[in-house]
């Protein structure tokens, strides 16, 4: 006798039987010719039921594929099959299929499954299955859709159930209910399609089925922030990423404390599945926009009308989906098997290992795996690794994209690596560290920090003048911090500097410490190294004096490293005891600076994991400081202090750990801008690359650079009247972004002239137009020190519909903008921003596409009449 949801089957067809009246009872109303009767009679002629032992090897990972099966009884185990083999799910579910990645070309199996216990299958030949795709396609799609509802359970398995928090509507599936269709306008529906071709959904469907479905399926502009879908939500329909951003986020089952998360930003992305109208096919994680971006959605009624019209394009799709699935569990697999591993290399191993005898020799792959072994190496590595999911074999793409999964937290250790060490100055030119070389170098370490999580809290503690003396505890540093040449950077004052007193005062701060010949914050940041006998030291006096007196703060971290009863300088037992000296230091010098505490927390710690956070105290007044020289009532007035302290860092702590705010007057954090750089920018800046590497010019032409506004104008040479232009814009830029992938996209080509648009995406994030003038001024100096020769023109930032609520804030910007750019000879400032308003002084609508963010024809109609008197000027003419 054989079992399956408390029923008794005495052969195979009754087993088959059974399986299709639930295929038929899933079914929506209005499936027109479906003959499930001869569908059954069909997979029923070879059928078989089979029983299991407990430990059988039920599917081999990479063996030949004949079979798919359907669990009836017993119990089965999916498992790892590298170097670290692991379990990753048992399921005794009734009706759970497996072997499904046989259902696609070539017939192999994608996992490994054994059994936990007596048992029986269900085994349908995989000839049958294809040969009911031939004759009734829309029975074929009938079963595919009720198979892969019975496999969702799997990947559900390793997520932990929602938080009440997520019980409302994501805003996509508010505006799919609202309005089912929402039509692409013509013009796009080429581009629509290009983005398709990439899908791992649609790749390989012919062309004119792509645009058909560009035009079928409901284009939908999603604003930063809004939710796509909600974790056990039913999905708003198969939602495939056209431009912008979406962070995917879920609690793994086996630790519901941990949340894991991925950023999705390459165009043909999966974000949603889909099923047949009035299946609930449950969204696997909540995916939420972190910048203005498009989707275009296939809903539920949608794919059932396509089964009907284009049956063999749905089953594509079903095909498609069991593909990503079951990477979705080895996804699940491998993030169970980094969890013993800090780097995940480990993780790339075993998945190379699992499929080394199908990978060609000369895969990039195993030279990826060697150099992430090396920091050195690790940069060029990581960039491979993120041109495979476009550019390699379907299994390289797959395996590609599971490592960038396991390896987030490497990877993102890897950017700020290197963009800490591209701040440091080449030592063979540092001299004296003069306030202009400072400056520069906080400059760019207040960008290279935008590489890590951070938070900082009561910035309204700042005293309005730099005559300040910051205290703070001292953390040690990570590995990241280590450079090639065997320096140090110290990441607490390097924050202190860079990310709260430059921001604040337009000056970094000078580091009271001792001296270190492995410190390179020492020589950079113009370090003054206190007195070996008397803090009352002339010369020490006169130095601190002259730095407060030219508006740099001081900074000092007045814990004894020295002192026999602090050995564990973690953030837990931060700060250690204190010393007299800073606050003796305040009360001798005549120009009596506010005495700040900074308290600093996770500087210690792996910063892909953690935020860096630091909180502000309010000032220590003078008047509240026993006489220092008075060891007694110092000693006790320093155990006190250390007492408070201890608090403000578990608050800085606590802050870190606690949902990120959005920035205030008081906070200012980058944790609601998800990602790095180089994770955020990534899909778009290889895109980019490849525009102009699949037909490169000839050097000293015309470089359009800058955000999407100048990405998306593919009518520039025509407006402008000048071929060629190189486009190397990219989508979501920013200021920083622009400045970071300068020596990868623009120094290369060595541009006679470049137009320039940023800004807008920067003041959309954090909305402070004195930031976007402080990185517009760092862009022109690298481009400067790059290519002096370059002559740009620098496009004011432009009013939108969209963001009217930042109007002021674009108005501000663009006059810095403008100033700035008049003190510098190999710049232009176009301003388009007062012919891009009606008579009222609102953006005019007819001026931007239906995103009411990117140019309309009449749009870059008006730019072009800006621009073109200035392209003699540009090419030096």
């Amino acid at each position: 006798m054989w079992y399956a949801d408390g029923m008794t089957y005495k052969s195979p067809k009754q087993a088959v039987d059974a399986m299709i009246a639930m295929v038929e009872q899933s079914l929506p109303s209005g499936l027109d010719d479906l003959d499930l009767t001869s569908a059954a009679r069909l997979l029923s002629e070879q059928a078989t039921l089979r029983r299991f032992q407990p430990g059988e090897t039920l599917v081999q990972n990479f063996a030949a594929g004949s079979w798919i099966y359907l669990l009836m009884d017993g119990s089965i185990s999916f498992w790892s099959n590298g170097r670290a083999e692991r379990e990753l799910i048992t399921t005794n579910a009734a009706w759970t299929p497996f072997g499904w990645s046989a259902l696609r070309s070539p017939s192999r199996y994608f996992s490994h499954v054994t059994s936990e216990s007596d048992g029986q299958v269900l085994a349908l030949a995989i000839e049958d299955i294809q040969q009911l795709s031939l004759s009734q396609p829309l029975a074929s799609i009938a079963v595919l859709s009720w198979w892969f509802s019975r496999a969702l359970p799997l990947i559900m398995q390793t997520r932990a159930d929602p938080p009440a928090k997520t019980a409302e509507m994501s805003q996509l599936a508010r505006l799919v209910e609202a309005e089912p269709h929402i039509a692409s306008p013509e013009a796009d529906i080429p581009k629509i399609a290009d983005v398709l071709e990439r899908s791992p959904v649609l790749g390989g469907v012919a062309r004119t089925t792509l645009e058909m479905l560009a035009r079928t399926a409901s284009a939908v502009q999603i604003a930063g922030g809004d939710f796509v879908c909600r974790q056990g939500h039913k999905s708003p329909g198969l939602a495939i990423l056209v431009w912008g951003q979406i962070n995917l986020k879920y609690q793994p089952s086996d630790n519901p404390n941990q949340q894991r998360e991925r950023i999705i930003t390459r165009p043909g992305s999966l974000v949603s599945w889909v099923g047949l109208e009035g299946q609930t096919v449950p969204s696997i994680h909540d995916a939420q926009a972190s910048r203005d971006s498009l989707l275009l959605v296939l809903t539920p009624k949608q794919l059932s009308q396509l089964s009907q019209s284009h049956p063999y394009l749905v089953e594509t799709i079903y095909h498609k989906q069991f593909w990503m699935l079951g990477r979705s569990l080895r996804s699940a697999r491998a993030l169970k098997q980094v969890e013993n591993s800090r780097s995940g290399i480990e993780v790339l191993q075993a998945l190379i290992d699992d499929n080394r005898l199908n990978l060609h020799p000369s895969s990039q792959l195993f030279a990826i795996e060697a150099m992430l072994q090396h920091t050195a190496t690790r940069p060029v590595a990581f960039d491979l690794l993120n041109r495979l999911p476009d550019h390699g074999s379907d299994l390289e793409k797959g395996i590609a994209t599971l490592a960038l999964d396991t390896l987030r937290n490497l990877e993102l250790e890897t950017s700020l690596a290197s963009a800490l060490a591209l701040t440091c100055p080449d030592p063979s030119r540092l001299k004296s560290p003069s306030l202009a070389r400072r400056t520069h170098h906080a400059e760019a370490m207040e960008q290279a920090l935008d590489f890590s999580g951070f938070h900082i809290s009561g910035l309204e503690n700042l005293p309005d003048s730099p005559n300040c003396l910051f205290i703070y505890n001292s953390l040690p540093g990570r590995e990241i911090t280590q450079l090639a040449n065997g320096q140090q950077l110290d990441l607490c004052a390097e924050f202190i500097s860079a990310k709260i007193a430059y921001p604040k005062y337009g000056t970094p701060c000078t580091w009271i410490a001792r001296p270190s010949s492995q410190s390179a914050s020492a020589a950079i940041l113009g370090t003054i190294a206190p007195p070996q006998a008397s803090l009352q030291a002339d010369d020490f006096l006169q130095l601190t004096e002259d730095a407060l007196s030219a508006g740099s703060p001081l900074m000092i971290a007045p814990e004894g490293e020295d002192d026999r009863e602090w050995h564990d300088q973690s953030t837990a037992s931060s700060p250690g005891p204190l010393r007299a000296g800073a606050f003796a230091l305040a009360q001798a010098l005549a120009s009596k600076p506010i005495i700040v505490p900074i308290a600093l927390a996770n500087f210690d710690e792996d910063p892909a994991d953690k935020v860096l956070s630091a909180t502000i105290q309010r000032p220590i007044a003078h008047a509240d400081l026993p006489d220092m020289q008075d060891r007694a009532a110092a000693k006790d007035f320093l155990a006190e202090l250390r007492k408070r302290f201890k608090g403000w860092v578990a608050q800085a702590r606590e802050q870190a750990a606690a949902p990120a705010p959005q920035n205030s007057a008081n906070v200012w954090t980058n944790r609601h801008v998800v990602g790095t750089l180089e994770r955020e920018f990534q899909a778009d800046v290889l895109q980019a690359e490849q525009s102009f590497h699949a037909a490169r010019e000839p050097q000293g032409e015309i470089m359009l650079y800058g955000s999407s506004s100048l990405r998306f104008w593919e009518t520039a040479e025509a407006d402008l009247g000048h071929a060629p232009l190189f486009n190397l814009a990219f989508g979501g830029s920013t200021l920083p972004a622009c400045s970071h992938y300068l020596d990868r996209l623009v120094t290369p080509l060595a541009p006679r002239g470049m137009i320039f648009y940023c800004g807008d995406n920067d003041l959309s994030r954090h909305g402070d137009p004195l930031r976007v003038v402080r990185h517009f001024n760092r862009f022109a100096d690298r481009l400067a020190e790059r290519l002096p020769q370059c002559r740009c023109l620098l496009v004011s930032i432009k009013p939108s519909p969209l963001r009217t609520h930042l109007m002021d804030a674009i108005q501000v910007a663009n006059q810095g903008m403008a100033d700035a750019v008049a003190k510098r000879a190999n710049w232009r400032f176009i301003s388009v921003y007062d012919a891009m308003l009606d008579d009222e002084g609102s953006p005019r609508a007819e001026l931007f596409v239906d995103d009411r963010l990117h140019l309309s024809p009449a749009g870059y109609a008006i730019w072009a009449g800006k621009l073109r008197p200035q392209l003699d000027w540009l090419r030096g003419m």
